[in-house]
């Protein structure tokens, strides 16, 4: 097995979440990991590389779940499965709530 050569930690997460591609169409996807600058989902269809999209997905923060609206682009998009794709996502912006409980998922992580 090859070493992890990323460049910032993911935590596993699992959620539904909701993308929003810019012709309008809406995809339900679930999460797979999810790091400070990016997120990973498992998808029923391929997104092209370098696609802008909007994603909605619930976090929790003190047994509350929050929905959070992320704007990001696709950086790949691999088939996981027979009739399912893995996308990961850059995130390009993310509103401050959200931003706020991502950084505490990954507070004291080194």
């Amino acid at each position: 097995m090859k070493p992890d050569t990323r460049l910032a930690p993911r935590k596993v997460f699992f959620s539904d979440a909701d993308i929003t591609l810019k012709s309008g169409a809406k995809i339900s996807a679930r999460t797979f990991d999810i790091a400070p600058g990016g997120i990973a989902l498992l998808l029923p269809r391929g997104l092209t590389m370098g696609e802008a999209c909007v994603i909605t997905v619930t976090l929790s923060k003190d047994g509350r779940e929050e929905p959070v609206t992320i704007v990001a682009k696709v950086l790949y998009c691999i088939l996981a499965e027979l009739d399912r794709f893995k996308a990961g996502f850059q995130f390009l912006e993310v509103e401050p709530t959200g931003a706020k409980l991502i950084d505490e998922l990954f507070a004291g992580t080194a």
